[in-house]
């Protein structure tokens, strides 16, 4: 982290917050979006939420991309699956926070649309914290999800932290 760089030490700040206080997250359903730019350490900062988590309060988390979760279901649906689509949707909406990672690289049919509803409406509806990464814009998320969904990730203080700094992949080299 470059500490001039007011947005880097905001979005540091703001993920450090949501890690020590997260039990204020889980009782508001509080969200997070990380969008912006590859490269700038959005996937780092929420494994580094996800780790404090489970090391610190022995909570419960999920982390997958969006397209594996969506395959998840859909591999439900072979007739020699031993799980149901139910019990797949229940594991991503049961957990104390869900990363979802890589949001928008999928096609964006009205499938995985439904089942992105399904999964983000569910903790929606059990007040279950969400964390969305993506490498779009905060407008091009809300215009990949839809406006009900980025509408529900809001309630409850849910916060966009835009990464839009260079590549730190490109930096680095």
């Amino acid at each position: 982290m470059n500490a001039n760089n007011k947005g880097q030490v905001w979005a540091h700040t703001v993920c450090e917050r949501y890690a020590g206080n997260f039990d204020a997250a889980i009782e508001k359903g509080t969200c997070l979006v990380l969008c912006g730019k590859p490269g700038t350490g959005k996937t780092h900062l929420a494994a580094a939420i996800c780790n404090h988590l489970i090391l610190s309060g022995g909570r419960s988390v999920v982390f997958s991309r969006v397209y594996s979760a969506i395959r998840a279901i859909k591999d439900t649906y072979r007739r020699d699956c031993e799980t149901t689509e139910q019990e797949v949707l229940e594991a991503f909406v049961s957990a104390d926070l869900l990363v979802l990672d890589e949001v928008g690289v999928q096609f964006g049919s009205d499938t995985e649309r439904l089942l992105m509803f399904e999964i983000i409406n569910g903790r929606y509806d059990k007040v279950k914290p969400t964390i969305l990464i993506s490498n779009l814009s905060a407008g091009e998320i809300e215009d990949f999800i839809g406006e009900r969904i980025m509408d529900r990730l809001m309630e409850g203080g849910g916060v966009v932290v835009p990464f839009d700094w260079q590549s730190e992949r490109r930096v680095s080299r």
